[in-house]
Parts: structure tokens; C-alpha cells; sequence
């Protein structure tokens, strides 16, 4: 009898013991986040090319300067939903969180939106487009200015396209901060480098249109454009009269930069960057200038150059390592590119790119470098890379500052996304001083300048060192706006 009841006393304490644990375990203790900490993500199922891009938006101050300039729209919306979270990651929100947190109010309003995230591992950089494209929509709708013809034109990429078979039939996931539609199925990971299964969105009545037409351009304008929003030039000119055409620009919110075919080289950020902006020849293109007085028009070859008209406040780039056999199959690179810390981009604008053209022309007339033999770059063009302008640093107009570093690891069918970021933003002056020895006067600020790993909800410590060996797929960089600096 009395090891009965004995037994029965330890069962109730057990049960005790476990409902408290349940109620107020750990989790409890782990909502106690210091303030200015970074804070972890939960993976809610293969979502880690959520994640890893949430931590590197949450290293942009610009970017949640931006999102904070629309607090007028509803909480229900993407823009409510991304602010909230990159507050969280950095530790600046009012309430109290938990640490990891879960991202839900992300996927949440992206549904809302249409789109279609099929189970398994997605790109992150697609998913980057997929955001900004949202919270365009988002914003325009909540402005009342009038469109204008430049609106049209720089109309935000469609991205994630395809058609409406296959779309994945969802359960249900119960989650710490809510609950949500998303796939729990532990399988192996899908490749987010290859997008065999692309993210893509279905509009009323199971349409998904691949292109914005006229009919459905936006009424209104979208008076404060993402921080990622910049402009390319592109120029022809006739080989044949030497007539150029009229400049012509396109918006970009990221650039997607090339491996060369040639493996083993010593890669550099800036040699990519050359050889996205290096001079190609076109062929069969219509002069206008050789036509004249002619009954057809004439085709000539032209050179085409690229260049940047306006660069952005925050410069995404993103290092394309998916290559592509003959027979159609996908095999990932694992090249390492050298990036810089500080990336000096004056020599790759197109008013650059103008004035060195003159100062050559101007060298070559002056008698006195005549015996002085001049280095053209090897793609033809006036372009003249960075790193070769020795003055180019004290005279820099564009110089920006790394921010984070998203890397995925694995090949090719399966792998996982990770980020190496700047440190918790919680100082007015965190990304504008350029002298580090000044930051550093600044207690608020030193926390800033540190660098962490991110990997879901693991968080830590990490150098600069660590993020500047990591194998990129994606470089957030940040301007630094220095003093008496005007740009253009």
C-alpha cells in the first residue's frame, strides 16, 4: 500500500514537473533577450533562404529606414510583417520576443499576395526579388500621386513565373508566434541555386501572367523607390561612321554576376564586376546615321558599352554558380571570389567612365606624355577598374561597405543557406562614419562593427575575417555617405 501510494506521489510529480516544463521551461527564460542582440529564426520547414535574407536585410540600416517611412500601411501587410522582423533580428523591438523567433508574418503575407512556395528549398535570391516586387505593390497602392512614363518603364521585374500545375497541397504547422500554411515533410532539400521548383505566384482565376501589359500598369506612382533601386546606361556605336545612339536606361534592384568559363583563375569581385560592364560587339544593328539617303536601312556592328547612371543606396550582388552542362543538367561552382570590405564603384558610372574617356583624348594631344606609353584596359572600353587608380580612394564618390554575406553550402540537389552580418543597428551613426577609429568613440556604435554567423536560430560571434573567406552567392553592400559629399 505504501509503495503504491509512494508510486503514485513520484507520478504526479512527474507530471507536475513536465506541465511546468511545458508552460514555463526554457522558452520562457529565452524571450529575456538583451536588447541589441541578434536574434535567431526558427526553420519552420527548409526555409533557411528566408532566414539567411532576413538577417541580411536586418545588417541594411537603409532598409529599415525604408520600411519604417510607411507606417501607414496595414498590419496585415508585407511591409508591417518585414519591418517587425528585422526589428526583432536586431534586437530594437518594443515587446518582448522569442529567441529563435519565427518568421511567420513573412510567409503569411506572402500568401496573401498570391504567391506559391512550393515545399522544399527555394533561392534566396529569388526570393529577394519576390520581396521588393511585393512591397512595391504594397506601397504604391497605399500612395495617391499619379503615375508618370517613367513609372512604366521602371516597373519591377516579374520573377518566379510558371504555370499553375504542380502547385503543392499544404498542412497546417503550428509555430510559436502563430500558425501558418507551410510544408513539414523533412525530405532531402530541393536545389535553391538551380530553382527547379521556382517560387511563382497565381493571380485570380489561376492566371499567372509572365509580363506586365498596358492594362494592368499601375495607376499610382511609387514616390519612394526601394534602397537596392539603380539605373544601367547602355550606348551603341556604329563601327562604320562612329554614330551612337541615344542613351538608353534600365532600372536594376541586383546584379547578377558570372563565373568565366575558365576555372582556376584568382577570381576578384572586381574582375566579375569588369566583365559586366565590358564592351561587347553587336551584330546586324540598324544605323541610323548609314541610313540616311538610303532606300533599306543599313546593318552594321556596333559596340555596345554598360554602365551604372545611378547606383543605389544599398547594392545587392549576387554571384550566379549554377552552371549548365550540354546534356541539360545543373552543376553548382564553388569558385572563391575575393570581395573587399570597402567596394569603390566611381570608375564603373557612366560620368566616370565620360571624364576618363576625355582625359585620355587629352593625354594622348599633350606633347609632353608623347614617349609615354598608355595602358588601355584588355575589353576595349575607357573603363578603368578600380584597383588600378591609385588616387581613386581619398577622391571616392561611391564608395560602399559590406554589410553581410549569404552563403550557401552543399551542391548543386541539396545544401543550406547561411549569412555572415554586421552587428545589431543601434546607433544613428553606425553606417555613416567611415573612420573606424571614430566609431569606436561611440560605445552604441561598437557592437555595429562586429560581424556574426547566422544559421536559423544558431547565432555567433564571427570577425570580418571569417565573413570575407566565406564562399559569396550574395554581397549586401552598403553606401557610405561621407561629409561634403554630393552625389550624382
Amino acid at each position: 500500500m505504501d509503495q503504491e501510494r509512494t508510486l503514485l506521489i513520484v507520478a504526479v510529480g512527474v507530471a507536475v514537473a513536465v506541465g511546468c516544463f511545458v508552460l514555463w521551461g526554457p522558452g520562457t527564460f529565452r524571450t529575456k533577450k538583451k536588447k541589441g542582440h541578434i536574434v535567431g529564426l526558427l526553420n519552420l520547414g527548409h526555409t533557411c533562404f528566408l532566414n539567411t535574407l532576413l538577417q541580411g536585410l536586418a545588417s541594411c540600416p537603409t532598409v529599415l529606414d525604408w520600411l519604417l517611412q510607411h507606417k501607414d500601411i496595414n498590419e496585415d501587410s508585407l511591409v508591417s510583417a518585414l519591418r517587425t522582423v528585422l526589428l526583432v533580428l536586431n534586437g530594437e523591438h518594443d515587446s518582448t520576443v522569442s529567441d529563435p523567433y519565427a518568421p511567420t508574418a513573412v510567409i503569411s503575407a506572402l500568401i496573401r499576395h498570391s504567391w506559391v512556395i512550393s515545399p522544399g528549398e527555394q533561392d534566396a535570391h529569388e526570393l529577394f526579388h519576390v520581396l521588393l516586387e511585393t512591397l512595391e505593390e504594397e506601397m504604391t497602392a497605399s500612395s495617391g500621386k499619379n503615375g508618370s512614363l517613367s513609372d512604366v518603364l521602371l516597373l519591377p521585374d516579374r520573377c518566379g513565373q510558371g504555370d499553375d500545375s504542380g502547385v503543392s497541397i499544404s498542412s497546417k504547422k503550428s509555430v510559436p508566434n502563430g500558425e501558418i500554411n507551410c510544408d513539414g515533410d523533412q525530405h532531402s532539400l530541393l536545389s535553391p541555386v538551380s530553382r527547379f521548383r521556382p517560387i511563382r505566384r497565381i493571380r485570380a482565376g489561376g492566371s499567372d501572367p509572365t509580363a506586365p501589359s498596358v492594362e494592368t500598369l499601375p495607376l499610382h506612382s511609387q514616390p519612394n523607390p526601394p534602397p537596392f533601386r539603380g539605373t544601367l546606361t547602355s550606348q551603341l556605336k556604329c563601327t562604320e561612321c562612329g554614330f551612337k545612339s541615344a542613351l538608353r536606361f534600365d532600372k536594376f534592384d541586383t546584379l547578377s554576376l558570372h563565373l568565366p568559363s575558365v576555372r582556376g583563375l584568382r577570381l576578384t569581385l572586381q574582375m566579375l564586376l569588369d566583365n559586366f560592364v565590358r564592351t561587347e560587339t553587336v551584330k546586324d544593328v540598324t544605323c541610323t546615321n548609314c541610313s540616311k539617303g538610303q532606300e533599306k536601312p543599313v546593318q552594321t556592328t556596333a559596340m555596345k558599352t554598360l554602365n551604372f547612371g545611378k547606383l543605389p543606396k544599398c547594392l545587392c550582388l549576387h554571384i550566379v554558380r549554377t552552371t549548365w552542362n550540354k546534356d541539360g543538367s545543373a552543376w553548382k561552382r564553388d569558385d572563391f571570389v575575393d570581395f573587399p570590405e570597402f567596394l569603390i564603384m566611381d570608375n564603373y558610372t557612366h560620368s566616370q567612365v565620360q571624364r576618363n574617356a576625355r582625359k585620355m583624348v587629352n593625354t594622348l594631344d599633350s606633347d609632353k606624355t608623347k614617349d609615354v606609353p598608355l595602358k588601355f584596359p584588355s575589353n576595349g572600353s575607357s573603363h578603368v577598374p578600380p584597383q588600378q587608380t591609385e588616387s581613386a580612394a581619398p577622391r571616392a564618390r561611391h564608395m560602399y561597405r559590406l554589410k553581410a554575406v549569404v552563403v550557401h553550402t552543399g551542391d548543386v540537389n541539396s545544401g543550406h543557406f547561411v549569412t555572415y552580418r554586421k552587428g545589431p543597428i543601434n546607433s544613428l551613426i553606425r553606417h555613416r562614419l567611415l573612420n573606424v577609429e571614430s566609431k569606436m568613440e561611440h560605445p552604441e556604435s561598437r557592437e555595429s562593427t562586429r560581424w556574426f554567423f547566422t544559421s536559423d536560430m544558431v547565432v555567433r560571434r564571427a570577425t570580418m575575417c571569417d565573413a570575407l573567406l566565406s564562399n559569396a552567392y550574395m554581397l549586401f553592400y552598403e553606401r557610405c555617405v561621407l561629409p561634403e559629399t554630393r552625389f550624382v
